[in-house]
């Protein structure tokens, strides 16, 4: 039973920790993206 328990919880965490670690990537590309527009718009800007 304990066992049992304790794996339950380790499956849980590493749900967390993948669904984290694919928020975290998103946010990271939404950034990159995010700063090549304002690059090419303050490049649009100077031109």
């Amino acid at each position: 039973q304990q066992q049992s328990q304790l794996m339950k919880q380790q499956t849980e965490m590493m749900k967390t920790v993948t669904e984290l670690t694919q928020d975290i990537q998103e946010f990271m590309g939404f950034r990159r993206k995010f700063e090549e527009r304002l690059e090419k718009d303050s490049a649009d800007m100077f031109s």
